[in-house]
């Protein structure tokens, strides 16, 4: 029988270390470096789990930004396609336009 772990994806490589396949036979293996072990396994799971809290506080600030953006924009286009409503793609362009002096 094959007892190695089915790979699906690169994630589950990582997952290969949990195997736990010592050169070491376990009676003669101390109890110690087996907290060692873990303890070093959960400290990388911890980092990662506060990594990942992280970029998605970053990711749900900037879906706020782009949807407080989109709303913006929607509402400053809702008047022009009132006002434009029957003319033609070309005229309602012309009309859409906004000018500003600027002095230099």
């Amino acid at each position: 029988m094959n007892k190695t772990p089915r790979i699906r994806s690169l994630r589950d490589v990582q997952g290969l270390s949990q195997a736990r396949n010592y050169s070491i036979p376990k009676q003669q293996r101390s109890v110690h470096l087996d907290l060692y072990v873990l303890a070093r396994e959960k400290e990388r799971l911890e980092k990662e789990l506060s990594q990942v809290r992280m970029r998605s506080g970053l990711i749900k600030k900037r879906l706020a930004q782009s949807n407080k953006r989109m709303n913006a924009l929607l509402r400053e286009i809702s008047p022009l396609h009132q006002e434009t409503g029957n003319m033609g793609h070309d005229e309602a362009a012309k009309t859409a336009v906004k000018k500003k002096r600027i002095e230099y």
